[in-house]
């Protein structure tokens, strides 16, 4: 299966400006099965997920959340409660609070404006 892990959208995110339907007919389009929305620190109530599900039933339409960690932007898949990740967040209390939930992250945008990735990750 294809997806796009790492999409934004002009609803809730501020570097965006595509249109939510937009964006999973151009998903449709690039042919892609899946995509999952990672806004900037706010994740995609269900029922607004539900809206596009419905405009398009043979696109899995998930979402997650890039939060802006203290180390740098991570993206967080599966978590139940992104109130539990705030903005700025260290890295370490970061992870093993999506760890705690369940879910899983990865970061969004390693080395960019020279954030010490590899070193943030050995810590």
């Amino acid at each position: 299966m294809k997806f796009d892990l790492h999409m934004h959208t002009a609803r809730h995110s501020p570097d965006a400006d595509t249109d939510p339907f937009e964006l999973i007919e151009a998903a449709i389009k690039a042919g892609l099965d899946g995509i999952v929305i990672t806004e900037h620190d706010f994740m995609w109530p269900e029922e607004e997920l539900n809206e596009l599900r419905a405009a398009a039933p043979q696109l899995v339409i998930l979402a997650g959340v890039e939060v802006t960690g203290r180390g740098g932007d991570m993206l967080c898949y599966g978590i139940t409660d992104p109130f539990a990740l705030p903005r700025g967040i260290d890295w370490r209390e970061l992870t093993r609070e999506v760890h705690r939930q369940g879910g899983a992250c990865c970061a969004a945008h390693p080395n960019r404006w020279g954030q010490p990735f590899e070193r943030l990750l050995k810590e």
